[in-house]
């Protein structure tokens, strides 16, 4: 026998549209939402039906954040594992180019570099810079 759709999982669009204040264009979006319903009627009598939502985070929104939120960040770049650069997010496109100010390069030594553009196609990876460690006072 088929199933019953009240037993499938249903997927639910959510089309967003993306505004940059940078850009007049928008840039269109769809988020998948899947929920769950129960599997079956056995299962809703033992416990409650729980719904699952994931949403996909995009990573445009990551950036984003970092840039409102003006926090360090740490990027690890793609033809030199050994050299990063740490710097705040004043700036980026849809190519992932960013604008880094304070920026310094972090390799055998550290090397003030400013303010710099950094292609989007060198970054690996994007992290959080860590707050250099406080020496602990004395007591």
């Amino acid at each position: 026998p088929a199933p019953s759709t009240s037993t499938l999982p249903s997927l639910h669009l959510l089309s967003i549209l993306i505004h940059s204040p940078s850009s007049p264009a928008c840039t269109h979006s769809t988020l998948y939402i899947l929920s769950l319903n129960s599997i079956s009627k056995n299962a809703e009598q033992t416990m409650p039906p729980k719904k699952v939502k994931k949403v996909m985070t995009l990573p445009i929104n990551v950036i984003f954040s970092h840039l409102q939120s003006k926090t360090r960040v740490r990027i690890w770049l793609y033809e030199d594992a050994k050299t990063q650069i740490e710097g705040q997010i004043i700036g980026f496109d849809e190519y992932m180019n960013m604008v880094l100010d304070d920026a310094v390069e972090i390799g055998k030594e550290r090397k003030e570099v400013g303010r710099i553009l950094l292609k989007g196609d060198a970054i690996t990876l994007l992290q959080e810079a860590q707050p250099p460690a406080r020496p602990q006072p004395e007591q």
